[in-house]
């Protein structure tokens, strides 16, 4: 059975999700009815997303990965790239807290290599 893909491409001026309410963030509610994820669009092929039960919109600005609800943001990382830059999430989790958007960040973490 095929899930239904929902795509939602904005320009880099535009905001990056629904702005419902006067903090400019969809309230825990709205998520809730919506059962709505955002991802960053360079996650579009990330097979993690393939799994997703709900509906996965595209977003072409957010920091994070995956927007999970009002003020969750989620990183993906998977072992194998760490293991060649290891630098890669500390930045990107030093971008993340700067922004001060996401009260809980959650690390995603793909196990896909044998230990030696």
């Amino acid at each position: 059975m095929e899930r239904s893909w929902s795509r939602d491409r904005r320009s880099e001026s535009n905001q990056s999700f629904p702005r419902n309410n006067n903090k400019g963030y969809l309230t825990k509610n709205e998520i809730l009815e919506r059962q709505i994820i955002w991802i960053n669009k360079n996650q579009v092929n990330n097979p993690v997303v393939k799994e997703l039960r709900i509906n996965v919109q595209e977003a072409d600005s957010i920091s994070v990965d995956y927007v999970l609800g009002d003020s969750i943001g989620a990183l993906y990382l998977s072992v194998k790239y760490h293991v060649y830059r290891p630098e890669y999430i500390k930045k990107r989790m030093d971008d993340v807290r700067k922004e001060n958007r996401y009260r809980l960040r959650v690390l995603l973490l793909l196990i896909d290599d044998e230990v030696n």
